[in-house]
């Protein structure tokens, strides 16, 4: 799975990401840096909305790979 390094992507800004989501910073920042191992869904659904993206992307596919 590849939640935490797409979002270590996908996220620049985290403070002005976390207020257009409505999710803490922390809790954002814990995802990211994997203190929150089994994030909760409406936060995956919130944050994969924000991205336009699919939950399965969010989380499945390698964005790594995508800027190689």
């Amino acid at each position: 799975m590849y939640l935490q390094s797409n979002l270590k992507i996908l996220i620049s800004n985290k403070l002005q990401f976390a207020k257009k989501t409505n999710i803490p910073r922390r809790t954002l920042e814990d995802i990211i840096y994997g203190n929150t191992p089994n994030p909760r869904i409406d936060t995956i659904m919130k944050i994969a909305s924000e991205l336009n993206i699919s939950i399965d992307d969010l989380i499945y596919k390698d964005f790594t790979k995508e800027n190689n």
